[in-house]
């Protein structure tokens, strides 16, 4: 087979069974495949004792598919095996593969172990609380796992108060996903008494729970002193306007989250204009989804008076709600006055034919803020490329600018010449140029800040050139 071949995909065409498990063995022998997709076939545990046997062999694999095949504990034991000899694979997916707690606590076995593997998933499964119990304890010692997919289970609140103890000693699992596994208020104490704590982790969905407005109080006074988590899903989990107000007050100290998922909740006009008037003070929330809830007009109006007011918003998503003409007219006249909103779907509301004229206008006032912000983007990367140029030829030491020089002339083909005051300046394509001046080792974000002090220009913007 040729070794040229990186990336194979065998997902659900050839139906296989172990005896086609053993051929494709074949494929992991190759020395330069990194990523197999053998999802949706019917490897069954006996084919994927071959893939096991094979993995154990293997430097290369980075990333390996095996959801839908029918593993059981069996399966799961094999690969686990496996995982404790091998030290290349980064991604493992085996969700919905019918792996019960007995598997689960030999993938846990496994995790003690191996240091390579970033992102695992074990969605759609038959975990319950002893298999949450083992994995739970292997994240006690393991510091390699990034992100940890146990959706769509039967953790209980039980299971997932070993997880919250987990996290308190964990420090490198930043996506954590527990949604559809009957958690309610219990579990989301735990979980809140554990972000206090813990530091690393970055995204945690709890959609299709049960947490209520208690579960999401207990939630937003962990939320109001963590820094570290950027996106919060509390899809469908009987919020109502109590828990929405908890959340509010949690976002006007809360200064590290980026996106929350409200959708399919119960918020009304009350709990609406809590979170709307919260937003007022919050400058960090940039997606917002209030989907299928239970407000109308007064709650939009609320939410239009925090777009003339707040500076982060970009996504908003009103779907499915109560609105008519009135609340999209309010929307409709702060959008004047919000120059970052980009998003915002209005889509299944009660806009009526007169709220629905007003559309148009509102499309309008999004496309606005759409090209203002490439524009304002384009803006500094020029002043960025200035800010290099100057650098280059007045800052770097000579070595500084050899090695500028030799990654331009290694990433690029011949550079156009460009004057820049009374110098010939080379000047290439921007992303060239940042990865050459990265390659030598400079530090882009404090000189841009340098520039922009220079220049009388906010370091706010500074913060911005980086992320962009």
């Amino acid at each position: 087979m040729s070794s040229s071949i990186n990336y194979a995909i065998f997902n659900g065409y050839l139906d296989m069974s172990a005896q086609g498990a053993v051929a494709v063995t074949g494929l992991i022998e190759n020395t330069s495949l990194t990523n197999l997709n053998l999802g949706s076939n019917r490897l069954g545990a006996d084919g994927t004792d071959s893939l096991a046997e094979a993995l154990t062999l293997n430097s290369n694999l980075l990333s390996l598919n095996l959801w839908l095949n029918q593993l059981g504990d069996a399966g799961a034991s094999s690969l686990a095996l496996a995982l404790t000899q091998n030290s290349s694979l980064s991604h493992l997916d085996l969700s919905c593969n019918r792996i019960g707690d007995e598997g689960a606590s030999s993938l846990a076995g496994a995790l003690k172990h191996n240091s390579s593997l970033t992102c695992l998933n074990l969605g759609i499964n038959q975990l319950g609380t002893s298999g949450a119990e083992s994995l739970a304890e292997a994240l006690t010692l393991n510091s390699s796992l990034a992100s940890l997919d146990l959706g769509d289970n039967q953790l209980g609140d039980t299971g997932a108060s070993f997880f919250a103890h987990a996290l308190t000693q964990n420090s490198s699992l930043s996506n954590l996903s527990l949604g559809l596994n009957r958690l309610g208020a219990i579990s989301a104490d735990s979980l809140a008494k554990a972000f206090i704590q813990n530091s690393s982790l970055l995204s945690l969905n709890l959609e299709g729970n049960q947490l209520g407005d208690a579960g999401t109080s207990s939630l937003a006074l962990a939320l109001a002193q963590n820094s570290s988590l950027t996106f919060l899903n509390l899809e469908s989990n009987q919020l109502g306007d109590a828990g929405a107000s908890s959340l509010a007050l949690a976002l006007t100290q809360n200064s590290s989250l980026l996106s929350l998922n409200l959708k399919n909740n119960q918020l009304g006009d009350a709990g609406t204009t809590s979170v709307a008037l919260a937003l007022t003070q919050n400058t960090n929330l940039t997606n917002l989804n209030l989907e299928s809830n239970q407000f109308g007009d007064a709650g939009a109006t609320s939410l239009a008076g925090t777009l003339t007011l707040n500076s982060s918003l970009t996504r908003l998503n009103l779907r499915f709600n109560q609105l008519g003409a009135s609340g999209a007219a309010s929307v409709a006249e702060a959008l004047t006055q919000n120059p970052n909103l980009t998003h915002l779907d209005l889509g299944g509301d009660q806009l009526g034919a007169e709220g629905a004229s007003l559309l148009g206008r509102i499309q309008s006032l999004l496309d606005r803020n759409r090209h203002n912000k490439t524009a304002r983007r384009l803006s500094l990367e020029a002043l960025c490329a200035r800010f290099f140029a100057k650098l280059v030829f007045e800052s770097y030491s000579p070595e500084n600018k050899s090695a500028v020089y030799h990654h331009i002339w290694k990433h690029s083909a011949m550079p156009n010449e460009l004057r820049f005051g009374e110098r010939n300046v080379f000047t290439v394509d921007w992303s060239i140029f940042l990865r050459s001046v990265a390659d030598a080792g400079l530090d882009l974000k404090k000189g841009v800040e340098l520039l922009l002090q220079h220049e009388g220009k906010s370091l706010r913007y500074a913060r911005y050139v980086t992320t962009v």
